[in-house]
Parts: C-alpha cells; structure tokens; sequence
C-alpha cells in the first residue's frame, strides 16, 4: 500500500507468498486466501487519500499489460471522488441559500404583521388627536391642547418609521 501510494500507480502483487513480499501481505493473503493483488492509489485534488485494492485467488493473475487499464481505473474513480466532492459542496450550497430564502421569507411575513399591528392603533390615535384638534368649538385648555398637538406629531413620525421600515423589508425582499 505505502509504495502504491509513493508511487501513485498501481502496484502489483502477483504472487502474495513470495518472500519479498511484505509480512502484512503474506498475512493478509493467508487470511483471505489471496494469491495476486493490485492496489490502485485513489486520490482527490492530487492527494492520496486511500486504495482500491483488486484481489485474485490465482497467482499471476493480473499481468504488466492490465496496469495502465487500472492507473484509468484509479484515475476515474479519483475524479468520481472528486465530482461528489464538489456535488456535496454545491448541495449544501444550494440547502444553505434555501435555509436563507425561508429566514427572508419569514422576516418579511414577520415585518408585514408587525406593520399592520402597529398602524391599527396609530390610525386610531392620529384620527382622535385630528378630530380633537380640529373641534369647532375648542373643549380643551390651551395646555391639554399643546398635549395632544405633541401625541399627533409623534403618531405621524411613528408611521413614517413603520413606512420606512416596510420600505427596507420591500427593498431587502
């Protein structure tokens, strides 16, 4: 595996129980019963991250003439790991801009509410404070008066503060 990896081509093993083979493939072919391999480095962005090992029961199995056959399959399955890679980032991206629509979608919901909440009362109250102000016959002392002149003002720039932020929730959406 290591020399696979160094190498970064395929590595034969055709005979696992010849004595230059590694203790870890003896072992290995003992176990599994496995006479010939190839282990096929797999990488991502140009680095190694693991092996595709092909395993035959047969010594001599996989012959010099099937390795650059298998550097193409190790090559294609590198760029399939490399392609999932980038679908899982575009999915992700795609789940993130989804998750942003509904919060910006419930925002404005949110501000629509709100708005409608907020001009209800001041409807009600900039209507009472006009209709005290503009009595004919005046029933407020000029002090009460100057009050309600105040309340009127502050309703009126209270609404433009809700228009101004419908305004924004409008130009934001």
């Amino acid at each position: 595996r290591a020399s696979a990896t160094r190498s970064r081509a395929p590595v034969l093993g055709n005979d696992t129980m010849k004595a230059g083979t590694t203790k870890v493939w003896r072992a290995y072919g003992a176990k599994h019963g496995v006479l010939a391999l190839v282990a096929i480095p797999l990488k991502r962005a140009g680095t190694s991250v693991g092996m595709l090992l092909l395993c035959a029961d047969t010594k001599d199995f996989f012959g010099e003439a099937v390795i650059p056959l298998l550097s193409e399959l190790g090559a294609d399955v590198s760029f399939a790991l490399e392609n999932s890679d980038k679908e899982h980032a575009r999915h992700e991206a795609l789940q993130e801009k989804m998750r942003g629509d509904a919060a910006s979608s419930a925002k404005t919901d949110f501000l629509g509410h709100m708005s409608h909440e907020l001009r209800t009362p001041l409807n009600a109250m900039l209507g009472f404070t006009q209709l005290l102000a503009t009595d004919r016959f005046p029933v407020l002392a000029p002090r009460h008066a100057e009050w309600v002149r105040l309340i009127n003002e502050a309703g009126w720039h209270l609404l433009g503060m809700v228009d101004d932020l419908m305004d924004i929730s409008v130009i934001d959406s």
